[in-house]
């Protein structure tokens, strides 16, 4: 509409010097990053747009659609958010291009992206603020230091490129994971890559697969829902991605559900752990946590987190 152009997407304000950024995934239509990021550009006084870039789940979309915007002067593109499924997708497509990348510490660590950044020289950079956003987060929840992390039990539920996030993070801090993912193959993986790794303390990381029917099998201090399962306007949005009976075994009393879907606030997952008098988190925090950090890598302005909070409060409510 003519009012979610003016007031969404600032169309009054874009001229000939004005940023393009974006929201690259599939699907887009659900993210809170138009508000987040435009309402943070008017507050700032920076000429930028962010707007939806949905792409196609293949790679050859996500490489042809990302080569389109890079070789277009015109358009000025300086940077996009990259979700589900296209966070690996970034991480291949910058290894076979053939110009200046520069590659974020995290995302070495974790093979998955999910920030662009073009600069001045049309030099590419990516980057992975989900981490720092979800170890943030999660610590702040259970009031500890990252180092707390360290023995914890950890069920990552999922193998791509959220969930190897999670898992980078929460292996490097000594946290002991394992992988539930529907296909097995595709968990043993990615468990592979990060198994024996030196964590921070000098220890090796133990991180180990499962497939989703053994979960309920041991108990667990920390459950993390790194898919799309839930999720409003997603192939599953009714579904949980453990079983009840399962979940109810494969949590420890004082454990902690973690949902990164924040869409709805209150996933099936959540309801059900909070009916079962567990400690939830939703994906909201961590959305915000790893926007503000984008937001001050496009414009060198630091977001206040709490503003940024209420933002994304008042979209969801």
């Amino acid at each position: 509409s003519i009012m979610e152009l003016r007031d969404r997407y600032r169309f009054d304000m874009i001229g000939g010097d004005t940023k393009v950024y974006g929201l690259m995934g599939w699907p887009v239509e659900h993210s809170l990053g138009m508000d987040l990021h435009n309402g943070g550009f008017s507050r700032v006084g920076f000429d930028g747009v962010y707007v939806p870039m949905p792409i196609p789940p293949e790679y050859e979309h996500f490489k042809a659609t990302l080569s389109a915007f890079l070789d277009d002067d015109g358009f000025d593109f300086r940077g996009a958010s990259v979700t589900l499924p296209h966070k690996e997708h970034l991480v291949r497509f910058a290894e076979e291009w053939d110009g200046a990348v520069e590659v974020g510490e995290w995302v070495e660590a974790s093979g998955s992206a999910n920030t662009i950044v073009v600069d001045e020289n049309r030099l590419l950079k990516i980057e992975n603020t989900d981490i720092d956003g979800l170890l943030d987060s999660l610590c702040e929840e259970m009031k500890i230091g990252r180092e707390g992390l360290s023995g914890m039990r950890v069920a990552v539920i999922g193998a791509g490129g959220a969930a190897r996030s999670a898992v980078a993070g929460l292996s490097e801090w000594g946290a002991e994971v394992c992988v539930f993912n529907r296909t097995s193959e595709r968990g043993e993986m990615l468990a592979q890559v990060f198994d024996g790794r030196q964590a921070r303390s000098g220890s090796p990381c133990r991180v180990v697969a499962c497939s989703l029917e053994e979960f309920g099998f041991e108990q667990y201090d920390i459950l993390i829902n790194a898919t799309s399962v839930g999720m409003h306007g997603g192939s599953d949005e009714d579904g949980c991605p453990v079983s009840v009976d399962g979940f109810e075994k494969g949590m420890k009393q004082d454990g902690l559900v973690y949902d990164l879907v924040y869409t709805p606030i209150e996933t099936p997952l959540l309801h059900h752990a909070r009916a079962r008098g567990f400690q939830v988190l939703g994906g909201l925090d961590m959305l915000v946590r790893q926007a503000v950090r984008q937001f001050a890598m496009w414009t060198g302005v630091e977001g206040d987190i709490e503003e940024w909070r209420k933002v994304a409060w008042s979209r969801i409510e």
